[in-house]
């Protein structure tokens, strides 16, 4: 007797109705996944991403980029890689840029985070070559050069001219490789390569639907290598183009040069600890909406040595540039026996004075009714405080 096989048509329709719900969940969870990056601005985390560029496994610029989401505020602190560490892979002290491996920056990284005593979690990694490549992407940089550059390469010259200019791919790959004249300031080279990470950021900002599009977005991503994933990466191109890049702070390691081997090597001052703080102080600065809304001018400051150490005022010129004042001016005090340091209102505005006097933690502030009393300084329209550097200061804090 044969059997009749009868076929429920009941459990096609259950089938499909599982199918549809699983499927419309999964789209669901893709959908509403954040990445790591909408992560970081949902919880007003500062965004911070380290940018390496090379050539043939030789580093030519490292650059930690802080972005802080809630302010637009950025800053970029050089990684020079001549920075002098112990370096534990081979028990020695050497350049820190021997960390460095294409495809494996992970060592560096956490060198990175160790001197800067704060997490960098990502990166993008670019070869010269990619550099080239990724700038005609996105149709060029603009960038200022101060003053124009004639490089003879092999049959051909280029010339870069001075004010501001839109480079492509080729001379912006000429810019970042050509080796600068004798006498050429460290300050002047660190600038260099740092205001070429503010300028693509800000053109990548620029570029942000060119970049959406999957094609063009296919070749960007095949020019880099980074820890970022596609929805990460497209997300920090959004958040980029919120880049105040005119409030961009630019920082870098401040420390003593020392032949080791043979080789110049600079070691950070204090053991590391300026530079730790100076992160510190940084991200905290970035954060402060305050700061970013125009109501704090810019304190103009003028810095005098009055002590016997050769180039103290000088150095610290950099410490107060690095976060954002405006020195107008450096010299020597009227004499070198000055015991604390003083810091001096010269505008009958005592609260920048204080301001001054809280970053360097200095007790001794002078109001501007007692300024021509004081090194014999006349009042001037052009400088809001004055610091007179005494004995008490070792290089970032009054010693009260």
């Amino acid at each position: 007797m044969k059997r009749n096989k009868r076929f429920d048509k009941s459990l096609i329709i259950l089938f499909l109705i599982i199918l549809v719900t699983g499927v419309t969940s999964i789209i669901l969870f893709l959908q509403s996944r954040t990445d790591r990056i909408t992560e970081e601005i949902n919880k007003d985390n500062p965004i911070k991403i380290v940018f390496f560029i090379s050539e043939k496994n030789n580093l030519l610029l490292s650059e930690v980029v802080f972005y802080h989401p809630a302010t637009g505020k950025g800053a970029i602190l050089d990684m020079p890689g001549e920075v002098g560490s112990l370096i534990k892979s081979i028990n020695k002290i050497d350049r820190i840029d021997t960390l460095y491996r294409r495809g494996d920056v992970e060592p560096i990284i956490e060198k990175f985070e160790e001197l800067t005593g704060t997490e960098l979690p990502y990166y993008i990694d670019i070869e010269i070559d990619n550099v080239e490549k990724l700038v005609d992407l996105i149709e060029g940089i603009e960038m200022f050069i101060a003053n124009p550059v004639e490089i003879i390469e092999e049959d051909k010259m280029v010339l870069l001219p001075a004010g501001s200019v839109l480079l492509d791919g080729n001379k912006t790959k000429t810019f970042l490789t050509y080796e600068e004249q004798t006498g050429v300031s460290d300050i002047d080279k660190t600038g260099r390569k740092q205001k070429f990470i503010q300028s693509l950021l800000t053109r990548m900002g620029e570029k942000e639907k060119l970049l959406e599009n999957d094609n063009v977005f296919n070749y960007f991503r095949s020019y880099i290598d980074t820890n970022l994933d596609r929805r990460a990466l497209i997300s920090f191109i959004k958040e980029i183009k919120k880049l105040d890049g005119e409030r961009m702070v630019f920082q870098r390691v401040l420390g003593v040069s020392r032949k080791v081997d043979d080789q110049q090597l600079i070691f950070p001052h204090y053991e590391g600890n300026l530079l730790r703080e100076t992160v510190k102080q940084t991200l905290e600065s970035l954060a402060k909406v305050e700061l970013a809304s125009g109501e704090n001018p810019t304190i103009k400051v003028e810095i005098l040595n009055g002590t016997n150490r050769d180039g103290l005022a000088s150095r610290t010129s950099q410490l107060f540039k690095n976060f954002g004042y405006d020195v107008v001016n450096i010299g020597n005090a009227d004499h070198f026996g000055y015991e604390q340091t003083q810091i001096i209102a010269r505008a009958g505005d005592i609260s920048k004075a204080q301001k001054v006097a809280n970053f360097i933690n200095c007790k001794r502030i002078i109001p501007d009714d007692d300024t021509k009393k004081v090194a014999g300084l006349e009042s001037s329209e052009q400088i809001d405080v004055t610091v007179i550097l005494g004995m008490d200061f070792d290089g970032r804090y009054c010693k009260n």
